[in-house]
């Protein structure tokens, strides 16, 4: 029987040869349009196959050929996958099929030589491949092997004058399935410049599925996709998930990838010296100066994105990141830092974020409460920062009026304030106070913090095993 007769299980279902392509009137070139689903099965495949990966990479590429049997990439990828797997049977068979589309394809006659090199007994016949029978071979295995069905072992057996038995040696023919590519005018081929930008917003897109699926706190998965994204020069997204990776463990900090930090920082500052008040850059600047070691740069940078107005996911984190940053610094060192960066804050935060408003209630620091009441100093008429610092903490009414980022804010003041008098006690106490002999009231009462310190969300301070202060609202 001829081999165009074989029909193919699958060609009854879906008809051969659907083309993706259309004729351009003016020049008559196929203009190659590519569905999303043969470019996500491509990119799959392609990834699987890069991780060695072969068995996966298969179900890929066998996906291609059958959504568009045109494509030459659907017979050569499987034929490599099969061939990495050691299956040098259906290798031989798809490297046929290659080779019968595009005869001078040379990527195929290379892989025809070496699928030869490694199963001596397969000899490549233009639209056939011949096989040596060993004793252990049966003819209903290989032809279900290759072709998928047993629905072909009869044409397969009347293609090879009828015969069910072969001796070990004997030679066994297996032809293409032709039906299959019947209707195919013209045989495609991924052009990887046209596809470039297709590809990478495919990888973005799958990367951000992927992304989303990652449960919080899971650290580790957060670093792995920001390595995927830096692959595909993703820059913004890897360093956001890497960000997010440090911030759920600490540890990944030493896992840095010294390429992503160097071309993020240089971004980032090219960024900044675009948008000067762009207080998410200042976040990241902060954050990559941390991860660098650049504790002073990096508390203050990070005072002076909270200071100009973060959102409060950020937020929390840049506190979180100051508190840390400050155990590497000497304690006058960290309140300069500080002090200096919200006065340069208070001249350009937004009006909408009104942070200065909360700096203006919350600052202990005469030089900053002068600064924000417009230069007013003692003698002035105005109150100095210490008589504003001794008032007590706005009422209730002026909490709920606050944002979000306010409050939040406002909080990690009324810490701070708390945190200082903790060091003014111990050092004036032998023995210092703990987590356990934690008390405002006590440090009140002996003069060491002059007014009540009040979360507007109602946290309750504490002191953690590590001395750091916390609210049960906002966290450090």
């Amino acid at each position: 029987m001829a081999a165009a007769l074989i029909l193919s299980p699958l060609v009854m279902l879906f008809p051969a040869g659907v083309s993706a392509a259309s004729e351009d009137a003016k020049t008559g070139e196929a203009q190659l349009k590519f569905s999303d689903d043969i470019k996500e099965h491509f990119f799959l495949g392609g990834e699987f196959f890069q991780k060695k990966n072969f068995a996966s990479a298969l179900i890929e590429y066998n996906n291609i050929r059958q959504i568009d049997p045109a494509y030459i990439e659907g017979y050569f990828f499987t034929a490599k996958c099969y061939y990495n797997l050691k299956q040098y049977l259906p290798a031989a068979y798809f490297a046929a099929f290659a080779l019968y589309l595009d005869p001078q394809n040379v990527d195929a006659k290379a892989l025809a030589d070496e699928i030869k090199s490694a199963a001596p007994g397969i000899e490549f016949k233009g639209d056939r491949i011949t096989y040596k029978m060993s004793d252990k071979d049966k003819i209903e295995r290989i032809v279900f092997d290759i072709y998928g069905s047993s629905m072909y072992l009869k044409p397969i057996i009347e293609h090879n004058g009828g015969k069910k038995d072969f001796a070990a040696g004997a030679s066994f023919s297996l032809p293409l399935d032709l039906a299959a590519v019947e209707d195919v005018g013209k045989i495609k081929k991924f052009d990887g410049t046209t596809l470039q930008y297709d590809l990478e917003a495919l990888k973005e897109s799958i990367l951000v599925q992927k992304e989303g699926n990652i449960k919080e706190g899971d650290a580790q998965a957060f670093y792995d996709i920001s390595a995927e994204y830096f692959k595909i020069n993703k820059l913004e997204r890897a360093l956001e998930a890497f960000e997010t990776a440090c911030s759920a463990d600490a540890e990944f900090v030493k896992k840095k990838d010294p390429q992503l930090v160097a071309k993020a920082i240089a971004e980032t500052k090219t960024l900044i010296k675009k948008d000067p008040k762009n207080s998410k850059a200042y976040f990241y600047l902060a954050f990559l100066q941390y991860v660098e070691e650049s504790y002073r740069d990096s508390l203050s940078n990070f005072s002076y994105a909270s200071s100009l107005g973060l959102q409060s996911a950020l937020l929390q984190k840049s506190f979180n990141y100051s508190t840390l940053c400050k155990q590497y610094l000497k304690t006058m060192e960290a309140k300069d830092i500080e002090r200096d960066a919200i006065l340069k804050a208070s001249a350009d935060a937004s009006l909408s974020n009104k942070i200065a408003d909360v700096i203006k209630k919350t600052s202990v620091d005469a030089e900053v409460q002068a600064e924000l009441a417009g230069g007013e100093k003692d003698g002035d008429g105005g109150k100095t920062g210490d008589a504003q610092a001794a008032e007590p903490a706005s009422a209730e009414d002026d909490f709920e009026a606050m944002t979000k980022e306010q409050k939040m804010y406002y909080c990690y003041q009324q810490r701070k304030m708390v945190d200082e008098g903790v060091q003014k006690y111990n050092e004036n106490n032998i023995i210092e106070m703990s987590a356990e002999t934690f008390s405002i009231e006590k440090m009140r009462s002996s003069g060491y913090i002059s007014a009540e310190p009040k979360c507007p969300d109602g946290g309750a301070f504490s002191m953690n095993h590590n001395g750091f202060i916390q609210c049960s609202a906002h966290g450090l």
